[in-house]
């Protein structure tokens, strides 16, 4: 059964349940759709979260749930104006300490409209044009579909992003999985390793392992052959330290010369992290990679590739756990000097262990409480009969000129340059 045939069972699925409530934990419009396909309206009372009301049926509540870099999903529809002269876009390499070209370029990335997370509605030319005849042919249901969200809940830290101004219907999740606490002095905590990997972390004459993983979306099989050597040669000269690499490659010419360089095509990453004798994380500056080291307390190297990942590393740079690598210059002298800095320096482990220590010692820490705090609190909100009273539903009315006060300022302007020239 094809995409848009289960859409529809599933519209029709929903028409004939009666009698309850859907809760929806959304990340895309399709969900959306559906309900609305289903004849499902957007409303609710608050007095059905205290019945329990929490099975398919007779009302939505849009409950997205996004990555940290949140400002990328939908900030304008929710009524949330970046200020570009601090707040860097998701999709620059700026920190929020900007030169003047740098708040320039920021403006522009701004100015642009483009947001991560929806330029795939633009792609997707024939989901959406299923999404239209599911919903109706309303048009610009995306929109639509975001002024109705009463909470954004986040998967992230707030503590790790940059500041700024947030409305209260906007909540931080932390690490969704999360295993043990801090780092175990036998096996990482989270349960034993795998004998192929303790034999790693034991091995006679190493000072510890580096972690080297490029995520799941970079597929290191289509890597040049010259990065994959450029990575191998700085391996080799730092024959005390292990460099445990996943990769899809587990045959790079060169490798098995090297003792101390290990190829696999999966790694229990976060459990990695929590292990004592992991000295650091080499990889290309995902979120998740970014949170689980940092969680750990242990520094990184990043090589951005695309995306978030920049910002991210400006993230990882702004707490002084990080140094990161152009990917264009990958050359192995460039390699051994980053890897080399962050192992002998020892700024970068004691600022990635305070790092860690605030984190724990944040507050709320989800992971830690008996039962999940932030999201009953949440669902309570959504599901209040007036959300306008901690939303955005205002700021949500106003245009890009209105917000900022440009059709104020203009005339003023105009006005005080026409006085002036009149009793010059």
């Amino acid at each position: 059964m094809n995409h848009e045939s289960v859409n529809f069972v599933l519209i029709d699925r929903i028409k004939r349940t009666k009698n309850g409530k859907m809760l929806i934990l959304r990340v895309g419009r399709n969900v959306f759709t559906l309900a609305e396909g289903g004849g499902i309206e957007p409303t609710t009372s608050s007095d059905q979260f205290q019945r329990g009301a929490m099975c398919p049926g007779s009302a939505v509540v849009p409950l997205p749930l996004c990555w940290s870099a949140w400002v990328q999903c939908l900030p304008a529809a929710l009524g949330i104006r970046t200020l570009p002269s601090f707040v860097p876009h998701p999709l620059s390499s700026n920190g929020d300490r900007m030169s003047f070209t740098g708040r320039l370029k920021n403006v522009l990335w701004h100015l642009s409209g483009i947001e991560f997370v929806n330029l795939p509605e633009a792609l997707l030319h024939d989901e959406n044009k299923m999404y239209e005849q599911m919903s109706r042919g309303r048009d610009n249901l995306w929109a639509l579909s975001v002024r109705s969200v009463p909470v954004l809940l986040i998967n992230g830290e707030r503590f790790l992003d940059f500041p700024r101004p947030l409305p209260p219907n906007i909540g931080f999740m932390g690490e969704l999985a999360t295993i043990g606490g801090k780092k175990a002095a036998t096996d990482g905590g989270g349960g034993q390793l795998e004998p192929d990997l303790a034999s790693i972390y034991s091995r006679p004459g190493s000072k510890g392992v580096v972690v080297f993983s490029m995520g799941t979306v970079s597929n290191t099989s289509n890597m040049p052959p010259e990065m994959a050597q450029s990575f191998l040669d700085a391996f080799g000269k730092m024959p005390t330290i292990d460099f445990l690499w996943k990769t899809e490659q587990t045959e790079l010419a060169g490798a098995k010369q090297l003792p101390n360089v290990h190829l696999r095509r999966w790694i229990p990453q976060k459990k990695l992290m929590k292990h004592p004798k992991t000295l650091l994380l080499l990889a290309h500056g995902g979120y998740n990679s970014f949170l689980e080291a940092s969680k750990m307390g242990v520094p990184v190297v990043l090589v951005p590739l695309f995306a978030d990942q920049h910002i991210n590393a400006e993230r990882a740079k702004r707490f002084g756990i990080a140094v990161t690598l152009d990917k264009l210059a990958l050359s192995a002298e460039a390699i051994h000097s980053a890897l080399s800095r962050v192992l002998e320096d020892s700024r970068f482990s004691r600022n990635a262990r305070r790092l860690s220590t605030m984190l724990a010692a944040s507050v709320p820490a989800p992971s830690q409480m008996p039962a999940p705090v932030h999201l009953r609190h949440s669902l309570k909100l959504a599901m209040a009969p007036r959300t306008d009273l901690f939303t955005l539903k205002a700021a949500q009315a106003l245009g890009f000129f209105q917000f900022h006060c440009v059709d104020l300022a203009l005339p003023s302007a105009l006005l005080i340059t026409l006085l002036m020239l009149t009793f010059s």
